[in-house]
């Protein structure tokens, strides 16, 4: 016979953790507070703070983007370089215009190329009185000195000093010449001198020459010498001799007067021509010049002017 079968034995379950118990916020313990122990206040909270940066974003090599930014890199240094060669060339053209101003500079004032030369001295208006010789003596003293440099001030006073000068225009005449116009004073008379012979004067009463003989072509002066009045006299007659025109101041032999309102002249013919003052010498002169034209059968020996608008001949 069989022995009769064990029973199985099953093992018992397992039992399950109890689960655990929950406690609600409100019945929660409050934790232990920390507290600073310098100031034995409870200490603030940890505060964690987070910050989402957004990463940045790559520039892909050959993109759009990476096109762009390179060619505002490349702007951006042509940009410069150009700058640079602009600031390097506006220092080159002053650096270039001051040298030039300079050297010019040099040439106008100190070079002697643009200096006085002696045989590029033109004078005019020279006469027997005032001589080429003594004006071109006056002007070759500044021989050699650049025309921009001339002192035709002190040129001019230096000609206008000789005997003979009443007035003197200069011109410089570039490159290194100067042209000296004068205006020589004109002898209208001749007086008897104190010393003997003759003085040469002109319508101021200057004397420009002396002789030894009277001047055909000037009249002798005759004015009562040693009174008082004989300079007014006398300048009275030049004045009168001034008016006259050439011809008729080449027809006079002899001039004169006693006082300035009675100045007369004697003409190469033997005519005597009574002129009174200088006043309308003008009037006077065509007066005179219309009683000289007219035919007469016996022209008259006294032609009296001193009054134009009645004059009288006998």
């Amino acid at each position: 016979m069989r022995a009769p079968a064990k029973p199985r034995q099953t093992a018992a379950p397992a039992k399950r953790p109890a689960p655990a118990k929950r406690t609600s916020p409100a019945k929660a313990k409050p934790s232990a507070r920390r507290t600073d122990p310098a100031t034995e206040r409870p200490a603030a909270p940890k505060q964690t703070v987070t910050t989402t940066e957004k990463p940045a974003a790559a520039v892909v090599v050959g993109s759009p983007a990476s096109r762009v930014s390179g060619q505002f890199a490349e702007r951006v240094a042509e940009r410069r370089t150009a700058r640079r060669r602009l600031r390097w060339r506006t220092m080159a053209w002053i650096g270039a215009a001051v040298l030039v101003a300079a050297a010019l500079g040099w040439l106008v004032l100190y070079s002697p190329v643009l200096a006085l030369a002696e045989d590029e001295i033109t004078i005019t208006g020279t006469t027997e009185i005032v001589t080429d010789a003594q004006v071109r003596e006056v002007v070759q003293a500044q021989a050699g000195v650049p025309l921009a440099r001339l002192d035709t001030g002190a040129m001019a006073n230096g000609i206008e000093s000789l005997t003979g000068v009443l007035d003197v225009r200069i011109s410089r005449v570039w490159p290194s010449g100067v042209e000296v116009a004068v205006e020589p004073r004109v002898p209208v008379a001749s007086v008897a001198a104190d010393g003997g012979g003759f003085a040469l004067l002109d319508a101021e009463g200057v004397e420009l020459a002396h002789t030894e003989a009277p001047t055909e072509a000037l009249p002798v002066i005759t004015v009562p010498l040693g009174e008082e009045g004989t300079a007014v006299s006398l300048q009275a007659v030049l004045t009168v001799l001034s008016q006259l025109p050439p011809d008729l101041l080449a027809q006079v032999a002899d001039a004169g007067a006693q006082t300035p309102n009675q100045v007369r002249f004697t003409l190469t013919d033997g005519a005597e021509v009574i002129w009174g003052s200088a006043d309308d010498g003008d009037l006077k002169v065509a007066v005179l010049t219309t009683l000289r034209s007219v035919p007469a059968a016996v022209p008259p020996a006294v032609y009296d002017i001193s009054a134009p608008l009645s004059p009288i001949t006998r």
